[in-house]
């Protein structure tokens, strides 16, 4: 990058949120000079380990809304991104299972939040989910909600949409292209690189749990973590999983693609060390144990391989975004729901980006101002 290199808006980190705060943006002001910087390749962070899931189901409204507004970009993807073929959306639905009577009482408060937004969820009792997943093994199990509508989509698929229109739009995007630092000068910002710099009028950063390494030096504090989180994947086999089953006591999830494999997620917590090996087997242990005591099934299908990545913890478990202390320096973290909300929260960046605001529901419970003042909003739903 050249010395005296400018651009209105530059754009670190280049996963589905970052993208899509770009795509917006070129639609709100195609004459937007958009730069985006990414340390990696293509999908190469938490993008190219993404579960692939999405959901309706959540208990606060504004999730709903935001979830809503999103599926609506996934469903109509091939023409508003012009992408030949869509995302490979799958409306298989997410059966959420309940295993003691606060948890079901729970689903039942929120499945009632969400028929007033117009989703379509039910409450289930433990011999409806066993005609939607056959085989659940029904020992303690309460019941579960349902919502049809759920399902998955490909994060590849989206990911590379976005890369697609924004480059049509005319941004730039950088890949291996680490941003070092970001200093104020003159009303404007320097972005360093390991390489060179680029002036920014606004600078927006979309890091997810790595925000604190750049804004910290700025002396901006975010109470922003991370947690490892584990998958497997299995041989293909025949169908078995008719739907995305999740599980809030064990903390699971399981799909099987279209191709045979069952996919296996859970978090593997922090209390040991990253890359340990003993830690790894404890968790496909676990994993694997969690996955056939729900799905007896399971029990014969051989493990191909495991893979793990981070994911971003804010103190209630909710995306965070807007201006910070500093004006004209923006943050984006998505609390694990970045590729099922990215669509959306680029809409809602684009507008308070370029207008200072914005109108949508949920722009304001999820301020980053929250974290000072203390109202935080936690989602029942977070598993």
């Amino acid at each position: 990058m050249k010395r005296g290199s400018t651009t209105d808006i530059a754009i670190v980190g280049a996963g589905f949120v970052g993208l899509a705060v770009a795509w917006a943006l070129s639609l709100k002001d195609p004459n937007l000079r958009i730069t985006i910087f990414d340390e990696g390749d293509f999908a190469s962070g938490g993008a190219g380990r993404n579960g692939s899931g999405y959901r309706l189901q959540w208990s606060r409204d504004f999730n709903i809304h935001l979830a809503k507004d999103s599926l609506e970009v996934f469903e109509n993807c091939e023409s508003l991104l012009d992408y030949a073929g869509g995302v490979e959306l799958r409306q298989i639905g997410y059966l959420i299972l309940a295993h003691s009577p606060e948890a079901m009482e729970v689903l039942k408060q929120s499945v009632e939040t969400q028929r007033r937004f117009g989703v379509p969820s039910e409450i289930l009792t433990p011999s409806e989910c066993n005609g939607i997943q056959p085989g659940l093994r029904l020992d303690g199990l309460q019941g579960g909600s349902f919502c049809w509508m759920d399902g998955t989509a490909s994060p590849f698929k989206w990911l590379d949409a976005l890369n697609r229109a924004v480059l049509r739009a005319g941004a730039v995007v950088h890949w291996r292209r680490k941003v070092t630092g970001i200093t104020p000068r003159n009303g404007t910002y320097r972005v360093s690189l390991a390489d060179g710099e680029i002036n920014a009028a606004k600078v927006v950063i979309c890091t997810d749990w790595a925000l604190p390494e750049l804004l910290e030096p700025l002396g901006i504090d975010l109470p922003i973590a991370r947690e490892m989180k584990g998958a497997l994947i299995t041989e293909a086999f025949g169908r078995v999983v008719n739907t995305v089953l999740m599980a809030k006591r064990s903390g699971i999830g399981i799909k099987q693609l279209d191709r045979g494999n069952v996919i296996i997620t859970r978090s593997r917590g922090d209390n040991f060390k990253d890359y340990e090996a003993n830690a790894w087997r404890n968790w496909l242990t676990g994993c694997a144990s969690a996955a056939t005591e729900l799905l007896p099934a399971l029990r014969d299908v051989a493990v191909l391989r495991q893979w793990d990545g981070y994911i971003s913890l804010t103190p209630d478990m909710q995306p965070a975004f807007g201006e910070t202390e500093i004006k004209g320096v923006y943050a984006v973290v998505s609390a694990y729901k970045g590729f099922m909300l990215s669509p959306q929260l680029g809409r809602i960046m684009a507008d308070i980006v370029t207008d200072g605001s914005s109108d949508h529901i949920a722009a304001s419970p999820l301020a980053l101002s929250r974290f000072k003042s203390g109202k935080l909003v936690p989602e029942a739903l977070t598993i």
